[in-house]
């Protein structure tokens, strides 16, 4: 499983979006995918499955203490279980 990153600006009060592709590298289905984004807590598009070079876009915001100053981090990671070989795979990217 591999992972690349979007990229965001945000400005002071406004949300940071957050953008990420995650794309299943391997020759196997991938299943039971779950992904967790630190600081984001409600992730849209992330898929049951992914076969062999399928990719999805996983997607969140949230809105960074008015108080604090960047720059922002934010990382995500997602996991998953080989449908053959019963092995989790695993991926995190971590931008600022």
């Amino acid at each position: 499983m591999a992972a690349t990153d979007g990229a965001f600006s945000p400005g002071q009060g406004q949300p940071i979006i957050f953008s990420g592709v995650i794309t299943n590298t391997g020759d196997e289905e991938l299943n039971n995918i779950t992904c967790a984004d630190d600081p984001v807590t409600d992730l849209t598009g992330v898929p049951a499955s992914l076969a062999p070079g399928a990719s999805a876009t996983i997607t969140g915001s949230y809105v960074p203490d008015p108080a604090a100053t960047g720059p922002f981090t934010d990382a995500l990671t997602c996991s998953g279980t080989g449908a053959i070989s019963g092995t989790a795979f695993a991926q995190s990217q971590r931008h600022v």
